[in-house]
Order: C-alpha cells, then structure tokens, then sequence
C-alpha cells in the first residue's frame, strides 16, 4: 500500500515537468520560426521592406537589470536605424542565420538587455528581435522573448552596423 501512494505522489512532479519541458521546447520553436520568417523575407528579396533598429545600452554596471522595453525608451547609448537598401548589400551575412541553432537554456534567469535589435516589416510589426544578456551565470540571450544560449551568428549579423566597427 505504501509504494502504492508514492506511485501517486510521483505522477503529478512527473506530469508538471512533462508539461514544462514541452513548453520551453515550444517557445524555442516560435523564435525558430520568426528566424524563419525572416530568412525567407530576404531569400524572396523583400530587403526594402524590412528595418532594422539597434539599441546599444551603456557598458557600465548598474544596480539593476534594464528591460527592452526600459532600453527602446530611453536608456539607449546609440539607436541605429538600417534600411532594408543597406540591409540588401549584407545578404551574405543575414543568411548566416540559417545556420542558427537554438538551445534552450537550463537554468532560466531575468533580461538584462545592453543590446537589442529588431527587424521590423514596414508596418512596423516585429519579425525578429534579440536581447542580450541574461542576468544568470550562463551567457544567454533572448530571441522573440525566449532565453536560448548565446549563438555568436546572432551578434554577427549586426556587426557592421554598429558603432566602432571597421568601415563605419
């Protein structure tokens, strides 16, 4: 009768982390596919149709994490606007982002964004965004608001276009 209860006691831990594990699985799979969405936007060649914005946030410690949205409105160092003209002669490099992998992280923590970029389509509406950092022990980043392991593709991209970078 005792081992029989534990049988019970066990079954609900194992159907929450069940149900935990196909959540985190899932979200990975929607910034997938945003990544997805944008890559197909530039192999269809609607570059001019896209914008990319960079928010750069000050290097220097603060007491407290900055979210995206305490960043885009105002706590930014730099806000670079690309055009989808500008975008067309880095196609090359955009489509590095096929070769992005996304892991999920293990230990979930609070964005701490210093950098943050979206491409957005000409209405505005965001296709694909990234924040860096995550404020646990682990170097993560977000994609479409899901914290994966930092991909160096993802910072690739968008080198050029940032502010001390050879050829600016």
């Amino acid at each position: 009768m005792n081992s029989y209860r534990r049988y019970f006691k066990i079954w609900p831990i194992l159907f929450l982390l069940l149900i935990t594990l196909s959540g985190c699985g899932n979200s990975v799979r929607r910034a997938e596919r945003a990544i997805g969405n944008l890559v197909r936007q530039i192999e269809r060649g609607n570059l001019s149709e896209i914008t990319l914005i960079i928010y750069g946030a000050p290097t220097v410690l603060t007491p407290f994490p900055v979210s995206v949205d305490e960043l885009i409105n105002g706590f930014y160092l730099y806000r670079i606007v690309v055009d989808g003209v500008q975008l067309e002669e880095y196609i090359d490099l955009l489509m590095n982002l096929v070769d992005v992998e996304l892991i999920p992280v293990v230990e979930r923590s609070r964005i701490d964004a210093r950098l943050y970029y979206v491409f957005e389509d000409r209405n505005g509406h965001r296709i694909f965004d990234f924040a860096m950092w995550g404020t646990g022990d682990s170097f993560s980043v977000f994609v479409n608001g899901v914290e994966v392991e930092d991909n160096p593709i993802l910072l690739e991209i968008i080198m050029p276009f940032l502010p001390g970078y050879p050829g600016q």
